[in-house]
This record gives C-alpha cells, sequence and structure tokens, in this order.
C-alpha cells in the first residue's frame, strides 16, 4: 500500500514530509498486525529516505520537536530491523509523481508487479541499509 500525498496543511520540508509518510506506514503495520488474525512473522517498511532512516537509528530526544515526536512514535510502533532502502527510481509510490498516464500506471504497476515484482525486490530477505555517523540537517 502506497500513500502518495502525506503533506500536513503547513508547508513542511521533503524530509519532514518523508518521516510524516514514514509514521503513517508504521501506524498502518501496527493496526494490520493487531486487527489481522493472522501469524504475522516479518514486516519490512520501505522508505527512499536515507535521512529519515538516519533518523531512525538516533535518539529521538537529539531533534526538535516536530522530528523527535515523530521519530520517537515510529521507534515504539516498529523495530530498527523493519525499515529498508528503495531507491527512488524503484519506489512504487513514487509511481504517481512521474508523470504516468493511467494506462501506463494501471499496465506496468499494477500488472508487472504482481507478475515480477519490483526490481528492487531480492529473491532472499532484504538487506538494512547501514547507517551513516553524520545526522542530515533538518530544514
Amino acid at each position: 500500500m502506497a500513500r502518495s500525498r502525506v503533506a500536513p496543511k503547513r508547508q513542511q520540508s521533503m524530509p519532514r514530509l518523508e518521516l510524516c509518510a514514514a509514521l503513517t506506514g508504521a501506524q498502518l503495520s501496527s493496526l494490520l498486525h493487531r486487527e489481522l488474525t493472522l501469524n504475522i512473522t516479518q514486516t519490512y517498511l520501505w522508505t527512499d529516505s536515507t535521512t529519515v532512516l538516519t533518523w531512525l537509528t538516533s535518539e529521538s530526544c537529539r531533534f526538535k520537536v516536530f522530528v523527535g515526536t515523530r521519530v520517537s512514535e515510529i521507534q515504539e510502533l516498529t523495530a530498527e530491523h523493519t525499515w529498508r532502502y528503495v531507491d527512488t527510481a524503484n519506489n512504487p509510490a513514487d509511481d504517481l509523481t512521474r508523470g504516468k498516464t493511467v494506462a501506463e500506471l494501471a499496465v506496468y504497476s499494477y500488472v508487472a508487479c504482481l507478475i515480477n515484482g519490483r526490481r528492487f525486490l531480492p529473491p532472499q530477505s532484504p538487506k538494512i541499509l547501514t547507517s551513516t555517523n553524520e545526522l542530515p540537517s533538518v530544514a
């Protein structure tokens, strides 16, 4: 599941918008784990934001309130090893922002993904992106 618009009413920087998207994903994952009667053994949440991944591996008290509260909630809802990196070119959530026609979205995104999966999905478990020591600046 992807959500193409997660922007709050007030204008925010791209890293903050990506963080809002990550929080939405974490909340959805938590909801599905609680409500489904299936035995879910593994969950992976994907983002194309290395900034968000770096924030999620840090202590939430290091940030200003907006980032800190969202990072804290994501950390409470998910384990750090749950998060994975997908490059922007292969991120299905970005399909709507690439100017594709409805026909292209219907044929490529839906059918190709069902048959072949995304190119970034490996046959085995995905690898964890190694975090950097430097924190990106918060705009």
